[in-house]
């Protein structure tokens, strides 16, 4: 037997170093608390994470879980940006003879969170999606849980996440439901023509893949002539990228496109070439005014540099000829050898 103080000094020195690793890898940001070492150690080895799972999980999944074939996956991939979620251990199994995880995760904050449910969510997102990265063609069941132990008990917070939304009812009508589908694959064109103008981009989504997309368009608009508002609609921008589309299928004949504009003007009573014709103008007289404004740049240059070569014919300063004419440096030392050849 060791005397008493001996067996003390082991242990001391025993937890002594163990704080010092702990410490090593918490500048690493791999254990942020003592807390996460602790939880850490328990669940990471096999034989205990099976009993807890066994213990708290319902007794219908826990009878489906393969416990024989958990494996440990790496939680690298997570996001750990969700400050209260400080520690979490995750295997792999399957359940039914299908992929699954069983995710364990651990809040050991003094405060609760009323997002936790939100929080398991993203990471649980997360998890699948490095599910998908690996190879697999279909989403893995996800089995989250949280080890709680904060100040307040029992844990305060709903663990569904419709109620951290601000309108629980609204949410629980639409959240988390089969997205809105706009199949324009079964949308008659009959039906098309009866939106909204400014929606006519469907019409020509649907027929994307016709290389005659001019030519149907042209028939679209010559039975439904309101909707050629749309081209009228359309910015100067959106404009070239509407006539892009069109001339970007293949072998596009040219006068297809130009009967098209041409029931297009007609269908507007000339309102689209003198909208094209306007748009022409503005963009000619832009131009011209920047082509002014440069003028008028290089007039003003020209005369500043002048004015530093009767500077430096005089014999004045490098310094001062940049002050006086606000030409950089590298100018005025071209200028003054230019002087000196003179």
């Amino acid at each position: 037997m060791h005397p008493k103080n001996d067996i003390i000094k082991v242990v001391k020195n025993l937890c002594f170093m163990d704080g010092l690793m702990a410490e090593k890898k918490k500048e690493k940001g791999s254990l942020p608390t003592p807390h996460d070492a602790f939880f850490k150690a328990n669940l990471e080895d096999k034989n205990r994470f099976c009993k807890t799972v066994k213990q708290h999980f319902a007794k219908d999944i826990v009878e489906k879980i393969d416990f024989d074939k958990l494996n440990p996956v790496s939680t690298d991939f997570i996001q750990k940006d969700l400050s209260y979620l400080a520690s979490d251990v995750l295997y792999s199994t399957k359940v039914n003879d299908k992929d699954a995880y069983i995710y364990v995760l651990w809040e050991h904050q003094s405060s609760s969170d009323p997002l936790m449910a939100f929080r398991v969510l993203v990471y649980t997102i997360q998890i699948m999606q490095k599910h998908l990265k690996a190879g697999y063609k279909k989403l893995p069941l996800v089995l989250p849980a949280i080890m709680y132990h904060g100040k307040e008990s029992p844990y305060p917070y709903s663990r569904n996440v419709i109620d951290c939304f601000y309108d629980k009812e609204l949410a629980e009508e639409y959240a988390f439901r089969s997205f809105n589908l706009v199949d324009l694959t079964i949308i008659d064109d009959e039906q098309l023509a009866k939106f909204d103008p400014d929606l006519l981009f469907e019409f020509m989504l649907k027929h994307s893949r016709d290389n005659n997309l001019p030519n149907e368009l042209t028939v679209m608009l010559l039975n439904n002539p309101e909707q050629s508002q749309y081209f009228l609609n359309s910015g100067y921008n959106l404009l070239n990228q509407i006539f892009y589309y069109i001339e970007s299928r293949k072998d596009v004949d040219p006068k297809y496109i130009a009967n098209l504009v041409e029931v297009i003007n007609k269908n507007t009573n000339g309102a689209f070439m003198t909208y094209l014709e306007r748009r022409e103008e503005n963009a000619q007289k832009q131009g011209m005014q920047q082509g002014m404004q440069q003028g008028m740049q290089q007039g003003v240059l020209k005369g500043k540099k002048e004015t530093a070569r009767t500077m430096l014919v005089k014999g004045l300063g490098n310094d001062l000829v940049v002050e006086c004419t606000g030409l950089d440096l590298d100018t005025v030392l071209k200028l003054k050898k230019d002087v000196a050849k003179a």
